[in-house]
């Protein structure tokens, strides 16, 4: 079986902005509503004793071509999940689908298809790789 490629080989900037994200909204779920806004309230030698956190990053900020990376990133995190090689963290269950996992696949490729001309030869690389681990995870598993 191929290793599958992990979401933090994206571009660091998409890789901060999934992150600040995902911490927020841990954050969100994790802690009473009264406790939220905490920070507001501290004194500045609390403010520095805690832990340095990513902040979030505008999504619209982000050029067209960071945004379909994005879009990839988590079309390949979904794939991965449908194939049944990465567990569901909202059920931590194996859920195969193999349609969706086919569609999410072939949406990639199209994504990659039409901003491969402005790739370096690096990045063009990593995401044809991502697509043949995807596409030889998908053949086995069917099997």
């Amino acid at each position: 079986m191929v290793n599958p490629i992990h979401f933090w080989h994206f571009s660091p900037k998409i890789f901060k902005t999934i992150y600040s994200y995902y911490k927020l909204g841990k954050k969100r779920r994790d802690v009473p509503s009264y406790e939220r806004f905490s920070y507001l309230s501290s004194t500045p030698n609390e403010s520095e004793n805690k832990e340095k956190e990513p902040s979030p990053v505008d999504i619209s900020s982000l050029d067209i071509y960071q945004l379909v990376e994005l879009f990839i990133m988590l079309l390949s995190e979904q794939a991965w999940r449908y194939i049944g090689l990465r567990v569901d963290p909202h059920t931590n269950k194996i859920n195969k689908d193999f349609i969706r996992a086919h569609v999410a696949i072939d949406c990639i490729i199209s994504l990659v298809d039409k901003i491969e001309s402005k790739l370096e030869n690096a990045e063009r690389e990593r995401l044809r790789r991502l697509i043949t681990d995807l596409q030889l995870n998908y053949a086995e598993q069917m099997k």
